[in-house]
């Protein structure tokens, strides 16, 4: 399952897709065990997905990336 946002690249006109994956928890996972399959810190995962608490339900869908966003200014390179 992934979420879409779009984003627009200042200036030049350019559109760019950024996109945040989502997991559906299984039954027996974890934040813990979710967060070593995507490589976040189960810190991340609690922000990302508003939860107060480490306890997660069977169907539940966590978002398990999220996009970071630049907004590209003049002078700006790839370097």
């Amino acid at each position: 399952m992934t979420i879409a946002a779009g984003i627009f690249v200042g200036g030049f006109g350019y559109a760019a897709e950024a996109s945040a994956k989502a997991h559906t928890v299984q039954s027996g996972e974890s934040l813990w065990s979710i967060s070593q399959k995507y490589d976040v810190p189960v810190a991340s995962l609690l922000d990302w997905n508003n939860l107060d608490s480490t306890t997660i339900f069977r169907g539940q869908t966590l978002i398990v990336n999220k996009p970071v966003y630049y907004t590209v200014k003049k002078g700006d390179s790839l370097a």
